[in-house]
């Protein structure tokens, strides 16, 4: 289960698609959420949440190539 994953350590991070990421927020095991944002779509695009979760943006960093990365905090 997720809590049982959660059990091993303090901080984990989980790379997951949106059916995985929406029983972690579900449950309330996540604080904090950052995402990749690429600047080429891959067919229609790829979903990072079933249900678009209340979070805060915290910081934005630029990549390379167009990219950034988003930090966000889970709003509890």
């Amino acid at each position: 289960s997720p809590e049982d994953v959660l059990a091993l350590g303090g901080n984990i991070l989980i790379s997951s698609g949106p059916t995985l990421n929406a029983v972690f927020l579900e449950r309330g095991l996540v604080d904090r959420v950052i995402l990749n944002i690429l600047p080429k779509r891959i067919g229609s695009g790829i979903k990072a949440f079933e249900n678009e979760p209340d979070l805060i943006l915290e910081k934005e960093e630029a990549k390379n190539q167009g990219g950034k990365w988003l930090f966000y905090r889970v709003r509890k």
